[in-house]
């Protein structure tokens, strides 16, 4: 079976020295050692030699999608498929590729067959899950997600396990406690703490309990009067009810975008601490934009791969007379705020506002501000959940909750989306930013 020229970069082992045995032992120690240039020269070596072994050709589309060679990697994984159609991981992989491309009905029919073929596969479920929720089908999407909730994801998903019956949506919650436990990142947190007061008002015979990770706790129990806040650490303290991770308030209301249910701002900054920024950063006759730019960088290397850009490409907005900036990065990516060229363009306080940005001074800091752009993180949702005007910059193949086109969101109605229309291109994604921005000042 030949290889494609495309294929053939790395020049495979003299075949003649050793059997292919040998390569396939020395392929599978590379890959565990994550030595993908000689497993991939091994790998070729033993499809020269044993050209019908599918899992050769699988292990080799896998190396070559790590390394962002998609086209390549779907050509192996079909040729795989073609060897054994019962190749659950080539299916798999296939989805992946192909939602990585946008084309979730596509990436859901891998998907679907690959659960056929391996129907345990709780992180492809969670993967189909996404892809339905891409395509606006909420009902079977919020379902699927559940799969989360299985043995092998539930410990890295959610923020603590209470030692309680989990609720189903259907057994009675009167005069009883509900405990709504936080999870995923802080992000989700915000998005979806929407749902609490609400569910207090639908069951109001039931106390509801909302169980969140230290760093939230403060703007929580400030944000959800009426709604008992406490500390993902003290979740194993609970005794009575029934507890429900946030993310399935979703499947339990059916929310679509048809029904999204709550979209008015639900959060608020802290009154004290608004009043204090404010009069540290108040400019006079200036526009006052906050702006934000890298995500945490353990989530590049999942779905949310290519979302940051760097702080240099916001250029386009500093070099408006208008404006100055606000930057609202805290940690990560705040260290090319030091001697970058648009240091000139930040408010004088900035190094106390890096310095001291936890979630309530976000907050506050965000409410000062005239206007935030911002990339896909956390800050995007908290800004939505206030209802600030927010303008959030996307890499061309967004995460399933934005949508595969247009520039609102039925999550956020202050919030507009601005779309990269070429992967990785974010310098038109700011150009278009700097116009609308202009002429916003200008109005």
């Amino acid at each position: 079976m030949a290889i494609s020229q495309d294929l053939c970069t790395a020049s495979p082992m003299n075949p003649l020295a050793k059997d292919a045995a040998f390569y396939e032992r020395v392929a599978r120690s590379c890959i565990v050692e994550s030595d993908f240039e000689s497993a991939k020269i091994a790998l070729l070596a033993y499809i020269d030699m044993e050209p019908y072994g599918d899992w050769a050709y699988c292990d080799l589309g896998t190396i070559f999608a790590l390394q962002n060679r998609l086209d390549a990697a779907r050509q192996l994984f079909v040729t795989a498929l073609l060897l054994n159609p019962g190749n659950a991981v080539s299916l798999k992989n296939l989805g992946l590729i192909e939602a990585g491309r946008g084309c979730h009905v596509l990436a859901q029919r891998f998907y679907e067959q690959t659960l056929l073929l391996t129907p345990g596969l709780s992180d492809t479920r969670i993967k189909l899950a996404k892809s339905l929720l891409h395509q606006g089908c909420y009902e079977r999407g919020w379902l699927e997600y559940e799969a989360r909730l299985d043995p092998s994801c539930i410990e890295t998903c959610m923020h603590a396990t209470p030692a309680l019956e989990r609720w189903n949506g259907s057994q009675s919650i009167q005069d009883t406690q509900l405990t709504i436990v936080s999870e995923q990142g802080a992000g989700d947190t915000f998005q979806f703490l929407r749902y609490l007061p609400y569910m207090a008002t639908l069951y109001r015979g039931a106390e509801i309990v909302f169980c969140v990770r230290d760093d939230m706790f403060d703007i929580a129990r400030r944000s959800l009067p009426g709604i008992r806040v406490i500390s993902a650490r003290h979740a194993r303290q609970l005794t009575q009810g029934f507890w429900l991770p946030l993310l399935s308030l979703p499947r339990i209301l059916q929310i679509t975008s048809a029904q999204p249910r709550c979209v008015q701002p639900y959060l608020d900054s802290d009154l004290a601490r608004f009043k204090h920024w404010r009069s540290l950063i108040r400019h006079d006759n200036k526009i006052l934009v906050g702006i934000h730019w890298q995500g945490e960088p353990r989530h590049e290397q999942t779905d949310h791969q290519g979302r940051s850009l760097p702080l240099r490409l916001f250029e386009p907005i500093a070099d408006l007379d208008s404006i100055v900036l606000v930057s609202l990065q805290k940690g990560y990516g705040s260290e090319q705020l030091a001697g970058c060229e648009l240091e000139q363009r930040f408010v004088t306080c900035q190094s106390q506002i890096t310095s001291s940005l936890d979630w309530e001074d976000t907050g506050a800091i965000m409410k000062s501000c005239d206007f935030i752009i911002t990339n896909d993180t956390s800050i995007a949702h908290l800004a939505g959940a206030m209802g600030f005007p927010t303008w959030l910059l996307l890499k061309k193949i967004a995460e399933w909750r934005w949508g595969a086109s247009g520039e609102q969101t039925f999550w956020y109605p202050s919030m507009r989306l601005f779309r990269q229309r070429i992967e990785g291109d974010w310098e038109d994604v700011m150009r278009r930013v700097a116009r609308e921005l202009t002429q916003v000042v200008s109005r």
